[in-house]
């Protein structure tokens, strides 16, 4: 199975869209998406910023948005971060 990262990049090359124009495109820093694509997600914000740039990062590249969230929420990661702040 493809990770988040492997499909939103291969999503995106196979549109012929480079990190830069997809950064323009939906107001998510390029540095951002490239972490996505490589599958780091502590890009220091919000849980709720990083999930919203996900989900508008699979919209943008027609990606079934909800299995890219639920597949993050998978991976445990706010869990985690809720755990250290307490």
């Amino acid at each position: 199975m493809q990770s988040i990262g492997e499909r939103l990049e291969e999503a995106r090359k196979r549109k012929g869209i480079s990190i830069r124009e997809a950064a323009e495109a939906t107001k998510i820093r390029g540095d951002y998406l490239h972490k996505f694509e490589g599958n780091q997600y502590d890009i220091r914000l919000p849980e709720i910023y990083v999930r919203g740039f996900l989900r508008s990062y699979a919209n943008y590249l027609k990606l079934p948005a909800e299995k890219i969230i639920s597949d993050y929420n998978a991976l445990g990661l706010n869990e985690s971060k809720r755990s250290l702040s307490r």
